[in-house]
């Protein structure tokens, strides 16, 4: 009995440690920002051809340099939104700093611009209404901040056919950095997901587990209808074999470091573990 209870607490020990070492914050330090939109040489075939494009579709795009700023902003945004990310705009920190960075993130904007259309109305003094789309398109750059080794380099781009028309060049710009923000927030989470362990049984029936109770919760930015694999690690010949036994759906947030789940499957192969006592971790997808 007693050499059960400790290995019980061998294996919640070395659960805890091993997600909590994997949940370490990563700091990030924006940099460089290098604004390079695609400019092809203007002839005077292809500035009839925008001509007639615009009296055509009555559609017309223009670069808008002047929101710049404005999308490094979105990006600091969405690097901070990240579960386990933190980003510090050094621009706004000066050169004199003490902070240190995991990585250095520079970025290129290759596009910011808008689309207008014009509509003929009868209901308003001048007769026409126009709407605005808002694009954008970037690269970044994640840097080992000791080696200046890229890490990795992802590209976001969205497009007309990702945003809706907009009665102001304004919202329309607003609408589309949000949805830079979003995008950014979803890959620093997919690059650095949260890890966590099984706590305990919350339901099962005679031959499967229903539900359970994970250790994630607000601490780490989980939520509700967040996706996780649940899985076990095994030690061989020095290297972490990880096998996927399941998948699980925050069902309530119920704490600081307390969630509790519905199993989407493997609901049978967990049950099996649980009951004997196995430790089996989780990490988010999303």
């Amino acid at each position: 009995m007693r050499s059960s209870i400790i290995t019980l607490v061998l294996l919640l020990s070395i659960g805890v440690s091993w997600a909590g070492d994997r949940n370490r914050i990563i700091a990030l330090g924006v940099r460089n920002f290098t604004y390079t939109p695609k400019e092809g040489k203007e002839t005077v075939g292809s500035a009839l051809g925008s001509i007639a494009n615009v009296l055509i579709t009555g559609q017309n795009t223009t670069q808008q340099p002047q929101y710049k700023d404005a999308v490094r902003a979105a990006i600091v945004r969405g690097l901070t939104s990240g579960f386990r990310t933190i980003a510090t705009d050094m621009g706004n920190i000066g050169e004199q700093t003490n902070a240190t960075f995991d990585y250095y993130v520079d970025a290129t904007i290759n596009n910011i611009s808008t689309t207008t259309k014009t509509e003929s109305i009868t209901t308003t003094k001048n007769g026409v209404n126009t709407y605005y789309k808002a694009m954008v398109g970037i690269t970044l750059q994640f840097k080992d901040s000791q080696t200046e080794e890229v890490i990795a380099s992802p590209m976001f781009k969205i497009s007309d056919v990702d945003v809706a028309w907009i009665e102001t060049e304004e919202s329309a710009i607003t609408s589309t950095l949000r949805k830079l923000s979003a995008y950014v927030g979803g890959y620093c989470n997919r690059k650095y997901p949260i890890y966590g362990t099984i706590l305990e049984s919350a339901r099962q029936s005679k031959d499967k587990q229903k539900e359970v109770y994970i250790d994630l919760g607000t601490n780490l930015g989980a939520y509700k209808g967040l996706h996780l694999t649940a899985y076990t690690v095994k030690t061989i010949a020095g290297k972490e074999a990880k096998t996927q036994v399941g998948k699980l759906k925050i069902m309530d947030v119920q704490g600081e470091d307390i969630s509790f789940c519905k199993i989407q499957s493997g609901g049978k192969e967990i049950k099996n573990m649980l009951d004997k006592g196995e430790t089996i971790f989780v990490k988010s997808t999303e």
